[in-house]
């Protein structure tokens, strides 16, 4: 009898400010997606990691990183995201996750469908143009206005 493959798929869900509802919402939105496109036979199939009220300035919480072990102990081979901001909100560090995952083998879903770097045009050097770009987009909308209207 076949080993049941049990949790190859994991889900990742993170949520800023601490929200339960949020959070949970979050997750039955990404389960019922993962179930209907057939990355996983049914929920059980899938491993939920979670980080309730977490930045996504850096990659330093506990539930990206139980994930993270899973992922190099051979027990996970497909990550589930609602978006790739979940992971992080600096597309520099994503974009490094993201090519760790490729060499990992890990394949990469989001609400959004495959995400697969290599299939972009122009491969990896057109993909950091577009990041860099959005990183100072980013900054420029943060700057505080001066007090003088210009």
């Amino acid at each position: 009898m076949a080993e049941h493959t049990k949790w190859k798929v994991a889900m990742y869900c993170r949520v800023a400010n601490y929200n339960a509802e949020s959070m949970e919402m979050q997750r039955e939105t990404v389960t019922l997606h993962a179930v209907e496109r057939g990355y996983a036979k049914e929920r059980d199939d899938i491993r939920v990691y979670a980080d309730n009220g977490a930045s996504g300035a850096n990659l330093d919480r506990s539930g990206f990183s139980e994930m993270m072990e899973s992922i190099a102990k051979g027990e996970t081979d497909t990550v589930i995201v609602k978006s790739l901001d979940r992971i992080s909100r600096d597309f520099l560090i994503t974009d490094k996750w993201l090519d760790k995952m490729r060499e990992s083998g890990v394949a990469v879903k989001t609400m959004y469908g495959f995400f697969n770097k290599m299939a972009l045009p122009g491969g990896d050097v057109l993909r950091r143009l577009i990041v860099e770009e959005n990183n100072s987009r980013r900054k420029r909308q943060r700057k505080p206005r001066s007090k003088g209207g210009v």
